[in-house]
């Protein structure tokens, strides 16, 4: 077996006779570092596992419309502010942990009309504030409330139940959206590509394609 160890963005490798695979995280370190910070996927994947090959519907910056979505049925018209991580069919009834892309504070956790539970949190990237939002989530299954500090890798909670009034009656999925600045935005779509400035796409940050 192998343990990992990550001190200052170091690798150390050691073999040994242990029962499990261990991962220690210096998440001090990787708190201050926030989305800078990219663990290979053997190591850690965030924000689900199995990351890559999930962003088949719905990338950042998507036009949607209800004739043309890849989702049926569509209720929703604009250009997609986030990135929607979708579940694979043996997942559908099964528990699907999200995790913290980043280093910050619980800003939000609450009921959302069109997401139904979600989590929001401050994070810093290359020294500006941004604010991370998590959207179709069960939130019976978040342990962390408002104020809270999460750290990289944190566990968050579960998706909802696909079709259920955990996700709003959409389908089971991970919404990611990064906007900039400190206020809050829980809009998933806009209407102009102006307006999508203001949102950074999250595959900047994180494995979206198996590569």
């Amino acid at each position: 077996m192998i343990l990992i160890i990550v001190v200052g963005g170091v690798f150390l490798f050691f073999t040994g006779e242990i029962t499990d695979d261990v991962v220690l995280i210096d998440v001090d370190n990787a708190k201050n570092i926030g989305m800078n910070t990219k663990i290979e996927n053997n190591i850690k994947e965030i924000p689900l596992a199995h990351v890559n090959n999930r962003v088949i519907k719905k990338p950042f910056g998507m036009f949607i419309t209800p004739e043309t979505s890849p989702v049926q049925p569509e209720k929703f018209r604009g250009y997609h502010t986030g990135v929607d991580f979708e579940v694979f069919e043996d997942e559908l009834s099964s528990e699907v942990k999200v995790m913290a892309i980043c280093g910050g504070e619980v800003v939000e956790r609450r009921f959302v009309s069109g997401y139904g539970g979600v989590l929001i949190q401050d994070c810093i990237f290359d020294e500006d504030v941004v604010t991370v939002l998590y959207g179709h989530l069960d939130l019976d299954t978040i342990q962390h409330d408002v104020g809270d500090q999460l750290n990289i890798f944190d566990n968050i909670g579960l998706l909802g139940d696909n079709n259920s009034p955990q996700t709003d009656f959409e389908r089971k999925h991970l919404h990611l959206g990064i906007y900039k600045g400190s206020n809050i935005n829980v809009k998933g779509y806009v209407q102009s590509k102006i307006d999508l400035n203001a949102w950074i796409n999250p595959c900047n940050f994180v494995n979206c394609n198996n590569e």
